[in-house]
């Protein structure tokens, strides 16, 4: 359901519960409060822990990297100078950080592997990226010809909402939840089953919705958007937007 929200009083806003690793949550604030203000209360909930991995021995041989996070290029270190492919504008930003040539920035992972499909760059690659994974461009770059490794740097562990969370969900008040990831999505459907809470949801993409729809087991939610570009800047422009909606 898309319908707008009722205008209410700013100091009646709904709580927006980020349930992003603490850090990307904090970074999404501070973009939040150059572009609203009142600020609404906000309740920084994890649903899951990143667990940095070994970086695998060798990187040095390879003539191309694949970043589909920016978690995974913010872990990166060691290649200077090599070409990236990246999916959106925080992992490019990442990479850069890192010392990568980004070569191409696409919206989405599927458009990225079409645009290494036809671009064939110079191989090996390798993709480097967490343990949850929808597409393998190893796998489908490789048939195509273009010899493509793989290479899982980080684990994203499930982790029990906070005490705070539980007792938000458990309220009859409207909530605004953004949705950054499929996992993100499941998690959050799941641990908030039974919850009272009139939900208000962002979803990054199509994917990311479906995520939560096959998670959630409850009433339709008040509100589930799905953004027009699977972009940090869309998520920050739609939230700040139903923010400013509802304080008139």
């Amino acid at each position: 359901m898309t319908e707008a929200p009722d205008p209410v009083d700013a100091e009646h806003l709904p709580t927006l519960l980020l349930t992003r690793p603490a850090d990307r949550a904090r970074a999404f604030l501070r973009k939040l409060e150059t572009r609203l203000s009142p600020m609404p209360e906000v309740v920084i909930a994890p649903v899951m822990a990143i667990r940095p991995l070994p970086l695998p021995e060798g990187l040095a041989r390879y003539r191309g990297v694949i970043l589909t996070s920016a978690q995974a290029a913010r872990l990166v270190s060691g290649l200077s100078d090599v070409p990236a492919f990246v999916v959106g504008e925080e992992t490019a930003r990442a990479a850069r950080a890192a010392g990568l040539d980004v070569q191409a920035v696409a919206e989405t992972a599927a458009e990225l592997l079409a645009l290494l499909g036809a671009r064939r760059p110079v191989a090996p690659l390798i993709h480097l990226r967490g343990a949850q994974t929808r597409l393998s461009f190893a796998e489908k770059l490789s048939s195509a010809g273009t010899e493509t490794h793989e290479a899982v740097i980080y684990a994203q562990e499930p982790v029990p909402l906070s005490e705070e969370a539980r007792a938000l969900l458990a309220r009859s008040a409207p909530i605004v939840a953004p949705l950054f990831s499929p996992m993100s999505a499941a998690l959050l459907a799941d641990r908030a089953q039974g919850a009272l809470a009139e939900l208000h949801l962002v979803a990054m993409s199509a994917g990311v919705a479906e995520a939560w729809r096959q998670a959630w087991q409850g009433p339709e939610p008040a509100r589930l958007s799905v953004l027009p570009a699977p972009t940090s800047a869309a998520m920050v422009d739609h939230v700040a937007g139903l923010y400013r909606h509802w304080a008139g």
